[in-house]
Order: C-alpha cells, then structure tokens, then sequence
C-alpha cells in the first residue's frame, strides 16, 4: 500500500510543478504584451498562482514525510525511534522565489541584480539628478507611465526616521531595499526592490537618457548592457515580435555607423527635420541631431520640453557623430525598415546609388514608366501619369499616401483626399485623390522619386530623356 501512495504523491508532486513552471513561463513572457494594463494583469495572476502551487507542494512535502515516518512506510509503529528518512526536494526541481525582494533570482535573467548593477554604476560615476528629474523618480504617475512601475522608482532616504518604516509602503515591509542605499551628491536614495524583466525595458529607457560621461578609469563596473541585449535583441527576422523595439533600431543603427555608410549632405539635413522625420519614420521629435563637444550632453539629449528623447549613445558615420531619437514605438517598425532598406550598407559606391535616381535633362523630349515610351509635354503630366500608373499598379498603397499625407512640399499636401472637384490648383486622380499643380521641377522629381518608394518600386521604373 506504501508503494501506491508513494507514487500518487510522486505523480501530484510532479504535476504541481509543471504547473508551477508553466505559470513561471507567463509571467516571464507578459513582457511581450503591447497593453500594460493586460500585461500587469497577467504577471499579477500568474504570481499568484505560483504562490498558491508553491504552498501546495509544500503541504504535498509534509504529507509525504509523515507517512515515510509512519508505519505505512517503515512497518514500525508511530512511537518507535527509528529515524525517518529526510525528505528533500531534487535541486533540479526547484523554482526560486518570484517575490519583490532583492535577494530573488526568479530567472537566468535577474531583474533585481540587473537594476542595482546599473544604479551602482550610476552612483560611482558621480552623476547628480536635477531636481526635476528627483521629483519625477519620486512621482507616482510619473513612475507608471514611464517605467511602468506600481510605486515610485525612489524615495529620500532620511537618517533621523525608522529604516523599515521608509522601506514599507501601505503596511507591507520591504518595497524599497533596505541594505542598498544609493548616493548621489548630498541625496541618498533607496530603490524600488519589486523588479521583473517586464519593467526593464522601460528602466533601460530611462536610464540610457541619464548622463554617465563621468565615469574615472579607475571604477570597476561590471557591464551588463551586452547580458540584457543578448536576453532582448532578436537572433533572426521572426523572433522580433518578443522585444520591444527601441532595442532593435538601436542595434540597427550602431550597425549601420560600423559598416562605414557615410550619410550624404541632404541626408543630414532631412534628418533634421521634423517634417520628414514624422512622414518617413513616424517620428514625433527629429530623427537626429549632430552631436557637438562644445556643448553638455544633458542638452543635446533633451527635447524643447527638458524631457531626455534622444539616445546618450553617439553614433559616428564618418566625421560627423550623431544623437538618435529614442521615442520609437512598436508600431514605428515598419517605417523604419523601409527607411533603412532604401539606403547602401554594403560597401557600395554612393555615385553608383545617386546614378540610380532621376535625372533630369535641361530640354526633355520624352520620358519612360515602366519601360513605356510617353512624350514630355511638361513635368505636371510627368507626376500625373506616374500617380495613375500606381493607382492601376498598387492602388492600396497610392490611395494611402494621400489619406496618410506623406508626401508635403513646405508643409503643403501633394496628395490629398478631398471631394472638392478639380480646381486650376489641383488635378482629380482616377482613384479620388487631389494632386497639387505648378510644383517646381527639381520638388517634382522628389515626389516622384517618393511615390516610387512609398509604393514598393525602384526609382529606375521611371527615365526622363
């Protein structure tokens, strides 16, 4: 009888913490959700539930050391002195704690360690908060919008009152590490212990936006920055949706300055602009900024607001170093793709590339689309016959770049959807959309050079001869 239940409680063990590790594999996994909301919910449920398994297994132990101690196992009486075996749990099964405390190494990724090896180096490069950024740490709303934490990141540590009482929130000990107490200048501040690998990348956010140009030589710091990517960044095309993706247009451009691409002057200067950062990349601040090191970075970084929204990282493309915007959102992939995509990374020669555009001779006589021979009359019916043959090519795309407004001259549409009818300013296309009249001849060929892009062709589908 022993032997059946010895291998109930074996089997029930053994389900339990199944259960346990497929509950661990959500929570670890929530970091993926796009909806904070439904994300916390989830990391919520699932710690529950481990919690409620790890008890569960608990008792399931106690139970199955009473019976080894009882006559069931050994075949002597209850009272007997005979020494009941040790039961103890095989290494390999146990799954440690995912609590909020700082001691917890819930993962081969440790959130905990992570944070306070980055705060530690932070704190020996002699960086100082601004006020500001020391209200913003403290700030409840501030805390959960930008690091997606359930209580502020910090809090002042004060020499005169009760350590638990300021490491307590609501009753509960222990939300702010005790031992750990970071110093900044004249502050000391004790850190939010409650960290999981779904908060960091909004802490990475934060923290890269800091300045840590300080650091002496002599500091010993452990680099952690290569263990978190190598944890985050993608090892091929399908496994992107599983990381945020600031990480991967950072890894994208640090690859681009290492291959020597060298950005032409026009390059530099739309790079600069917020017009063709918002219609190109989706961007609400400018793509770049040339980096200067006459000037504090702590500037540099910030937008009109004072708010950090580029990179501390500086990129370097020949002569020129740069500063990347850092406000990129999941949905902001696509446009940087095809960006990327359009420029030469493989060692090819600039000259070669710009052959490739549209040229335009002084006196055209004709000109070709899509290997069809049209006669020129003048560039207007140049740009309406292109935007015809893409409406009849890929109409999708062609009625988007007008819903969509991508393509702007001065801050003027050139495709627009409008029900106005057809006016000395603009020509109705076939599909609905309005086309903008008497552009000059060098914006012209932009447009076409744009429309080509935007629709998924190459910019020699078109030749003025």
């Amino acid at each position: 009888m022993s032997i059946k239940i010895e291998q109930q409680i074996v089997a029930l063990l053994d389900a339990l913490r199944a259960s346990e590790q497929e509950e661990k594999k959500r929570y670890n996994a929530a970091i993926d959700i796009e909806d904070m909301a439904e994300a916390t919910a989830v990391t919520i449920d699932a710690r529950t539930k481990i919690q409620q398994l790890r008890k569960w297994t608990e008792d399931v132990l106690t139970i199955q050391k009473e019976i080894h101690s009882s006559s069931f196992s050994t075949g002597v009486p209850s009272g007997s002195t005979s020494p009941a075996p040790s039961i103890q749990e095989p290494e390999q099964n146990r799954i440690p704690d995912i609590e909020e405390s700082p001691s917890d190494d819930s993962s081969t990724f440790n959130a905990s360690e992570y944070v306070r090896q980055k705060l530690n180096q932070l704190s020996k490069s002699g960086f100082l908060f601004s006020e500001e950024q020391l209200k913003s740490i403290q700030d409840y709303m501030w805390c959960r919008n930008n690091l997606r934490l359930p209580h502020p990141l910090a809090r002042i540590y004060d020499d005169n009152k009760d350590i638990l009482e300021q490491t307590s929130i609501a009753g509960a000990p222990r939300r702010y590490w005790v031992k750990e107490r970071f110093r900044f200048g004249d502050i000391t501040l004790l850190i939010y212990s409650g960290w999981a690998p779904l908060y960091i990348p909004f802490f990475d956010k934060w923290y890269d936006s800091l300045i840590v140009d300080d650091m002496g030589d002599d500091i010993s710091v452990v680099d952690t920055t290569v263990n978190i990517e190598q944890v985050l960044l993608p090892t091929n095309e399908g496994d992107f949706e599983q990381v945020k993706v600031g990480y991967y247009i950072r890894s994208k451009l640090r690859e681009l300055s290492q291959t020597g691409y060298t950005p032409s002057n026009e390059d530099i200067v739309r790079w600069q602009d917020k017009g063709w950062s918002k219609r190109t990349l989706n961007l609400n601040y400018v793509f770049a900024r040339i980096y200067s090191d006459a000037y504090p970075k702590s500037a540099q970084i910030a937008a009109d607001n004072g708010a950090n929204r580029y990179w501390t990282e500086i990129f370097e493309f020949g002569s020129i170093k740069l500063l990347f915007c850092s406000q990129w959102y999941r949905q902001d992939r696509e446009f940087f793709d095809r960006w990327y995509d359009s420029l030469v990374i493989n060692g090819e020669d600039r000259a070669e590339n710009e052959a490739e555009s549209i040229s335009a001779p002084s006196n055209p006589t004709e000109f070709s689309l899509f290997g069809s021979v049209h006669t020129w009359y003048n560039w207007d019916d140049v740009l309406v016959k292109l935007c015809e043959e893409m409406i009849l090519r890929n109409p999708y795309k062609a009625l988007g770049i007008g819903v969509k407004g991508a393509i702007n001259i001065n801050g003027s549409p050139v495709l627009w959807y409008s029900e106005r009818e057809e006016s000395e300013q603009a020509h109705k296309l076939s599909n609905g959309l309005s086309l903008m009249k008497n552009i000059a001849d060098s914006e012209i060929i932009s447009c076409c050079e744009r429309i080509l892009d935007l629709c998924g062709y190459d910019r020699s589908k078109l030749k003025i001869k």
